[in-house]
């Protein structure tokens, strides 16, 4: 009985198909890694142009993230 009244009730979770879980994920690394195509292609160990394909086939635009200069240390 518990579980009819989870998959129609409040707590029924929306389903994702593979395409988008995997979409997800390689925004998710994406954004965790501030848009560097090489180590997310590292971490999926795929090719960058495996990479910049799925974003094609995905529909994402490719983001440009400023580098952030290190800060030099203040010297008192």
């Amino acid at each position: 009985m518990q579980a009819a009244q989870k998959a129609d009730g409040p707590w029924r979770v929306a389903e994702t198909t593979p395409t988008e879980e995997a979409r997800l994920q390689l925004l998710s690394l994406l954004e965790r890694h501030e848009w560097n195509i090489a180590e997310v292609a590292r971490l999926l160990r795929v090719t960058r142009r495996t990479v910049y394909m799925r974003l094609r086939s995905f529909g994402i635009e490719r983001k440009h993230v400023p580098k952030i200069y290190k800060k030099m240390p203040i010297e008192t």
